[in-house]
């Protein structure tokens, strides 16, 4: 989530510890600062820094949305996935560079660094090529918030499961709306593909292609539901968040980016244009981005305020499948889409 929520699960800055009870798995204990007006310039900043990442983390699904259209090839998707990695390893290549020059201790124990390297390959290959292949079957409008419905769903389960986190009734009434949105965009991605399949906007025009785009989106919430609660794990350790964020990109690098070019081959690889090439790596920049924003905003911001701005990249994503990439709308869908807004609203109530 990147994807729609991949760098939100771990925003964790490493002097905060995670708010036991959250169901957005990863997502810190605000900070507020209670002094005069104090209180309200951080707050306004937060909604800021908030909205800012929301749109980052919009631009990037919508620039994956571009390249999915490119070409009909699955080692085309994990190219696209491999290459997003590579401005966050970059940005925290440096980032561990100063850390190590402070004496900073950056290397896990052995069976942490294990656990994180499979995490790594449940996200990069679940998560993203999971959300890659939704894109190019379900659109914009669809994938994001049936990801956004299994983050939810999936890192509230597991959480209770591991880390002994209370399920409240907000919490399960979301869930339930969760499940809700999820059965209502599968129905209305079926009714548009089956009513206009010639002048369908997206690849996959048959019921079993929507099934399969359905399937996907699932299962890359589940991943990034189950890794958000793994990297909660983590960052109650000594190790910095750079660390996390480094093998998880990494692994992306090394493992997707091979696997893309083989099918591609050389003059696969040679054809992509400029243009496309831009697509790639402002998407990797705007999702380093968005976990930059989204990781400063959590020191004003609580957990509820944030699950707020996800409902506003839900909107956004939405408003770009339907306008930009001429998305069927149907009444099932926006159906869907709503009730994945008022889930994450119902958990941003206090």
């Amino acid at each position: 989530m990147t994807t729609p929520a991949e760098l939100e699960m771990k925003t964790p800055p490493p002097e905060v510890r995670p708010v036991p009870g959250s169901v957005t798995a990863a997502l810190p204990a605000t900070s507020e600062v209670k002094v005069g007006t104090r209180v309200e310039t951080t707050s306004v900043l937060g909604l800021f820094l908030g909205l800012l990442a929301a749109t980052c983390y919009s631009i990037t699904n919508i620039g994956l949305r571009q390249l999915s259209g490119v070409r009909d090839s699955m080692g085309w998707d994990l190219w696209i996935c491999g290459i997003k990695a590579l401005p966050t390893v970059l940005i925290t290549m440096w980032l561990l560079i100063r850390l190590q020059r402070k004496g900073h201790n950056l290397i896990p124990s052995p069976k942490l660094l294990c656990v994180l390297i499979l995490t790594a390959f449940m996200m990069q290959f679940g998560g993203n090529f999971g959300f890659q292949l939704a894109l190019r079957s379900v659109g914009l409008a669809v994938s994001v918030p049936i990801v956004f419905a299994s983050i939810i769903c999936s890192g509230a389960l597991a959480g209770r499961i591991a880390l002994g986190d209370p399920v409240g009734v907000r919490t399960g009434i979301s869930m339930a709306l969760m499940v809700a949105s999820i059965v209502f965009l599968s129905v209305g991605a079926q009714q548009a593909t089956a009513a206009d399949a010639a002048a369908s906007a997206l690849p996959s025009s048959t019921t079993m292609g929507v099934l399969a785009g359905v399937i996907c989106g699932t299962i890359s919430g589940i991943a990034y539901g189950l890794g958000g609660v793994v990297i909660r794990r983590a960052t109650r350790t000594s190790v910095p968040v750079p660390t996390i964020l480094f093998i998880f990109g990494i692994v992306g690098l090394l493992t997707l980016c091979p696997l893309g070019a083989i099918p591609l081959g050389l003059e696969g690889l040679a054809a992509i244009t400029p243009v496309d090439w831009g697509f790639l790596l402002g998407a990797g920049l705007f999702n380093a981005g968005g976990f930059f924003a989204i990781t400063y905003a959590l020191r004003y911001l609580n957990v509820n305020k944030a699950n707020v701005m996800n409902a506003a990249q839900n909107a956004m994503c939405a408003l770009a499948g339907f306008t930009l990439f001429a998305e069927p709308m149907t009444a099932m869908t926006l159906t869907g889409i709503a009730l994945t807004i008022t889930g994450l609203l119902i958990l941003g109530r206090r």
